[in-house]
């Protein structure tokens, strides 16, 4: 009788001491973009570019990172997040690599002042950017136009780029470290086309 009221004693130290332990989060947290040596945007060009607010996939506007697992079955990993909306990420890529790529061309991303008044804008409608696990690729399948000032039509494109991206199959737990490098590569690619297009537009204005 004594050993059961010294157990019945015990259990709520011992419920206790469980229910106030202290919970590790595993959680990670990622980012695309925030290179170190990013061009700042100059204040002196004459012609300014803006990039307008990304259209995303509602099933891919998550703050977990998702990743196609089957012909028909995507995951969402509750413990590898986006610190920011993909969107942001998108757009920052856009920018830096844009920036870089048109320096002398000021380039401003959404959400713009709103008396300013820009000579062009681009507009991208991401329709898939998902990360294949069995394929080890990601696919950036998008729309995207310039408008001028008038909001006339200058250039529409789809553009579909594949990157393969190469997962250390020693170190599983870094499987979305590559699988975010992956996507930046594959946004870098996209900054490259819509740079072109942006030169070529503006060359015979500067």
């Amino acid at each position: 009788m004594r050993q059961i009221r010294y157990l019945l004693f015990l259990l709520p130290a011992i419920f206790g001491g469980c229910m106030f332990s202290p919970i590790t989060d595993s959680t990670r947290f990622y980012i695309m973009g925030m290179k170190q040596n990013a061009q700042t945007t100059r204040q002196d060009c004459p012609i300014s570019v803006g990039i307008g607010k990304i259209s995303i996939p509602s099933y891919l506007d998550k703050p977990q990172i998702v990743t196609l697992i089957s012909d028909n079955e995507i995951a969402q990993d509750e413990f590898n997040r986006w610190a920011e909306s993909i969107e942001e990420c998108i757009s920052r890529v856009l920018h830096e690599e844009i920036s870089q790529k048109c320096d002398q061309i000021k380039i401003m991303t959404f959400p713009f002042d709103k008396h300013l008044e820009l000579d062009y804008k681009v507009k991208l409608d991401v329709h898939d950017f998902l990360p294949n696990e069995t394929k080890k690729t990601i696919t950036l399948f998008c729309y995207w136009r310039i408008t001028d000032k008038n909001r006339n039509m200058i250039i529409r494109r789809n553009s579909a780029i594949v990157v393969n991206y190469n997962q250390d199959e020693q170190q599983p737990d870094d499987k979305y470290t590559y699988i975010v490098s992956g996507m930046e590569q594959a946004v870098i690619q996209l900054s490259t086309e819509i740079s072109e297009a942006i030169s070529a537009i503006t060359s015979e204005k500067q």
